[in-house]
C-alpha cells in the first residue's frame, strides 16, 4: 500500500494505484462499492498490473483519466531506472498494457501525470542527469523509447527531486511545481517553480524545452520540497511546499494585497502551519465542492497526519504561533 496516489475517472469512480511491497508489483484498486476482490475491502475491486520477473516495480505512481474513461497510471522501476506507464485495455489479458516510455536513463522518480488535451503527459526526475524530463503521447516531438510517446527535458539540475506534481488549468494547460535544488542565498539558492506547458514559444527552463515557461516562485529558506498543485474556479494556481519545518503556500495572485513572494511579484506566499512538528512533508492538496482548497500532509516529529482547511482571513485556527489565520489546521491520526 505505499506509494499511493487516487483520482476519479469520468463517470465518479474513485480509482487508487499503488505498490504491494511485498509482491513489488504495481496495484490499482478500483471503487465498486460492494462484490471486489480486495483482501481487506470488498468495496474496492484489486488488480495486478505490473509485477515482472526480477524487478521491483510501482514507486512514485500517479493516476489519471482520458476522456473515453482509459486509466493511466506512471510510475518507476527503480531495479532499471525506468519510466514506465501502463493503461488498461482491452487487448491484454490482463486488462492493462504496460509501456516502458524512457530508459536510457536514470529515470522515473517522483512521476506526476495530468491530462491536457486529452493526451497523457507525465513529469519525472532524471537522477542521472538532475532534470525535470517530460513524457507525451505523441504528437510529433522528439520520440522516447516507446514508440508512441514524446520525451524531453522541462528545467535541466538541480531539478525534480523531493517530489514535483502536475494539475491542468481551466484552458487545457498543463503545469508543474517542483524544486530547484541550489544552495546559499544567491542566484543559486534553492527555489520553488513553477513550469507552464505552453506548447511553443516558451522561455525554456534552463536547458529545457521552449515548449515550457518557467518561473521562480520563492527561494526563501529550503524551499520547494514536497510540492502539490491545483487550481481554483478563477483559474488561480495555489501550491503547497515544505520547507524542512513548515506547511507553507503560494498561490497566483496578481496585483493581490497578500504578502509577496521574494522571487516573483504577482504571486503570494505564506505559511500555513507552524508548529515544532516538521509539518509538510507528503503533502497533497485538492478543492472541495464549495471551491475551497484543503491540504493534507505528514508532521515527522509527533509521526501524524494532519489537514488544513481554508475558511477566509481571519476565520482560522489552529495551525500554530507563525500560522496562517486564513486556515483551519487539525490532526486527523
Amino acid at each position: 500500500g505505499s506509494n499511493t496516489a487516487i483520482a476519479f475517472d469520468p463517470s465518479g469512480v474513485a480509482w487508487v494505484s499503488f505498490r504491494d511491497q511485498g509482491a513489488q508489483a504495481l496495484m490499482v484498486a478500483q471503487h465498486v462499492g460492494s462484490g471486489g476482490n480486495c483482501e481487506q475491502n470488498t468495496a474496492w475491486e484489486c488488480a495486478v498490473v505490473d509485477d515482472p520477473d526480477g524487478h521491483d516495480v510501482g514507486f512514485e505512481t500517479d493516476v489519471a483519466f482520458t476522456s473515453d474513461g482509459t486509466a493511466w497510471v506512471s510510475y518507476q522501476d527503480p531495479t532499471t531506472d525506468d519510466l514506465r506507464v501502463a493503461h488498461t485495455c482491452a487487448a491484454a489479458p490482463s486488462g492493462w498494457c504496460v509501456e516502458v516510455v524512457d530508459s536510457a536513463r536514470q529515470v522515473g522518480g517522483y512521476s506526476a501525470i495530468a491530462v491536457e488535451n486529452d493526451l497523457p503527459l507525465v513529469t519525472y526526475w532524471d537522477s542521472g542527469n538532475d532534470d525535470l524530463r517530460w513524457a507525451r503521447r505523441a504528437v510529433g516531438g522528439v520520440p522516447c523509447d516507446a514508440a508512441g510517446w514524446d520525451c524531453g527535458v522541462v528545467d535541466s539540475g538541480p531539478v525534480g527531486a523531493y517530489a514535483n506534481d502536475l494539475a491542468v488549468d481551466s484552458v487545457g494547460r498543463a503545469w508543474a511545481a517542483y524544486r530547484y535544488s541550489g544552495s546559499g542565498t544567491g542566484p543559486k539558492a534553492a527555489k520553488l517553480v513553477v513550469a507552464m506547458h505552453v506548447g511553443t514559444g516558451g522561455t525554456g527552463c534552463g536547458g529545457g524545452s521552449p515548449e515550457w515557461t518557467c518561473v521562480p516562485v520563492a527561494r526563501t529558506g529550503n524551499v520547494g520540497l514536497d510540492t502539490g498543485i491545483a487550481f481554483d474556479s478563477t483559474g488561480s494556481a495555489w501550491v503547497h511546499y515544505w520547507n524542512s519545518q513548515n506547511l507553507n503556500l503560494a498561490r497566483l495572485d496578481p496585483g493581490g494585497t497578500a504578502s509577496r513572494c521574494d522571487v516573483a511579484a504577482d504571486w503570494s506566499c505564506s505559511t500555513i502551519h507552524d508548529a515544532a512538528d516538521s509539518l509538510g512533508e507528503y503533502g497533497a492538496i485538492a478543492f472541495d465542492v464549495d471551491g475551497s482548497p484543503w491540504v493534507a500532509y505528514y508532521g515527522a516529529t509527533a509521526t501524524n497526519v494532519y489537514d488544513a482547511h481554508y475558511v477566509g482571513s481571519g476565520a482560522g485556527g489552529g495551525c500554530g504561533a507563525g500560522g496562517s489565520s486564513a486556515w483551519i489546521c487539525s490532526t486527523v491520526d
